[in-house]
């Protein structure tokens, strides 16, 4: 669960409409603490198709088929390769934080 402002954002319920869009390999949400803003970042990563755009993605997430809340728009959208791990080769979602964690800096 992702807290932001006084709402909670469930990537469990957003993920597989992201997954639907044309050109969506596999889709993330991880929310990582931005102090300055005192409050959790909605970052989405996609791993996709080499010509997909944020604001591509943008777009069919604000309105559309694929259209999700609001509150749950991403802050910022990064493309690259979803980490696995463990035999059942599930997301590695701390791998993947602390990854962007350092691309931040």
């Amino acid at each position: 669960m992702i807290i932001r402002g006084n709402f909670n954002i469930y990537p469990g319920l957003y993920e597989p409409t992201i997954h639907k869009i044309k050109g969506v390999k596999e889709a993330v949400m991880i929310g990582l603490y931005n102090h300055q803003k005192a409050d959790e970042e909605v970052i989405l990563v996609i791993d996709g198709e080499k010509d997909m755009t944020s604001q591509e993605v943008m777009k069919q997430l604000t309105f559309g088929a694929y259209s999700i809340d609001k509150e749950a728009i991403p802050d910022r959208i990064v493309f690259m390769k979803i980490p696995h791990s463990g035999r059942q080769n599930k997301i590695d979602r701390k791998l993947l934080a602390n990854h962007l964690t350092t691309l931040k800096k």
